[in-house]
């Protein structure tokens, strides 16, 4: 409880900040977009995300989250998996190779997980359908630690989002190198 009263308190000195999340959001209806939050350990990335999240409801907009941990880096798709839990059920309306790649990806059948362009296609799909019905914000908190097959899935959806009324927001700490550098996404650093 106490944690949650603390994650709800108003930001002090993030105005810059919450204004740039806050035009993010406002923007998503028409225009798609991805932006990493980045700073040292402590600065307030994660208040700043779960702000982001606590805003994006009380205007409507579906919100999903994962947050990665040190302990579950090394399990393929755990990320991706605590991401999509909620939108899951819509799984049963994607192409068959789609749901069969997700399926797989998630243990829910005995194949192998197939080439991971095809779950992240299959992810972009499930997301887009989850869009239409309200704008989403995906939030992934941490993402420093979480596996590498959900970074690969998330930096290949952040990069496809301009035409989808989705928005990404990855919080990302210094000095931890991370595939969304290399996709070249707009940034906002903590200091």
């Amino acid at each position: 409880m106490q944690s949650d009263q603390r994650s709800a308190a108003p930001l002090i000195g993030r105005d810059r900040e919450t204004g740039i999340l806050h035009d993010l959001l406002d923007g998503a209806p028409e225009q798609g977009g991805a932006l990493v939050v980045r700073g040292e350990a402590g600065i307030g990335k994660s208040a700043l995300v779960a702000a982001i999240g606590r805003r994006a409801r009380e205007r409507g907009m579906l919100v999903l989250s994962a947050s990665g941990v040190q302990s579950e880096a090394h399990l393929p798709f755990a990320g991706l998996h605590q991401l999509l839990r909620p939108v899951i059920g819509g799984m049963d309306d994607l192409p068959p190779p789609q749901r069969a790649a997700l399926e797989a990806a998630f243990g829910l059948s005995d194949t192998a997980a197939p080439d991971r362009f095809l779950i992240a296609l299959a992810t972009m799909d499930l997301l887009g359908d989850a869009a239409v019905r309200a704008p989403l914000l995906i939030i992934a908190d941490d993402a420093q630690w979480l596996d590498r097959p959900t970074i690969d899935v998330l930096t290949f959806v952040a990069r496809r989002l301009e035409s989808d009324p989705i928005v990404l927001v990855a919080a990302i700490r210094d000095g931890v190198e991370s595939p969304f550098d290399e996709v070249n996404l707009p940034e906002l650093r903590l200091h």
